[in-house]
């Protein structure tokens, strides 16, 4: 009897002191790098210096974030849901109002997705962004991503800079061709 009890307290005072699941941040994604996280390699290194400074000066200029994500594979996962995880993870746009674009591309699954923060929806709704999107297409079929990414950035840019009435740096814009 005495075992038992102490069986007993042993185990709940060991579920009470170990860490539960739910009590831990859990991450499932890689974390972000920045502004350009491309993880699967299909940008080049111009393009990324350009989609860099391009978005940290967004960010000053526009307090609009700007985030670019490439991946090999969705593990499997929507792409929807893969967006949203990320956007949410990575904390994209500012907490105070949540203006944030994610362009993401998926290459071995052939997707991409612009995911687009609450702060933003009234600039770029659902209707804009797909818009913007289905313009990389051609280029993302032509396996030129860099191309595709910096068009759709662009775009966003051009948005928001307007929205804001700020001028960007010329030449951070200048998309490969």
């Amino acid at each position: 009897m005495l075992i038992r009890k102490l069986l007993s307290l042993a185990l709940a005072l060991s579920s009470f002191l170990a860490p539960r699941a739910c009590d831990r941040p859990h991450k499932f994604f890689l974390p972000a790098q920045g502004f350009v996280n491309d993880f699967s390699n299909v940008l080049d290194a111009e393009t990324r210096a350009n989609l860099t400074a391009l978005s940290e000066e967004l960010d000053q200029k526009t307090h609009a974030e700007l985030v670019v994500l490439t991946v090999d594979s969705l593990g499997g996962m929507p792409i929807e849901k893969y967006a949203t995880a990320i956007f949410n993870e990575w904390g994209i746009g500012h907490k105070d109002d949540n203006r944030g674009v994610l362009i993401l591309l998926a290459k071995s699954d052939r997707q991409w997705r612009i995911e687009v923060g609450r702060g933003l929806e009234v600039l770029l709704p659902n209707a804009k962004a797909g818009e913007i999107g289905a313009k990389m297409v051609p280029e993302l079929q032509q396996g030129r991503y860099s191309s595709a990414v910096l068009q759709a950035a662009n775009d966003f840019a051009g948005i928001l800079a307007r929205d804001r009435a700020v001028s960007l740096t010329p030449g951070l814009q200048a998309a490969e061709r």
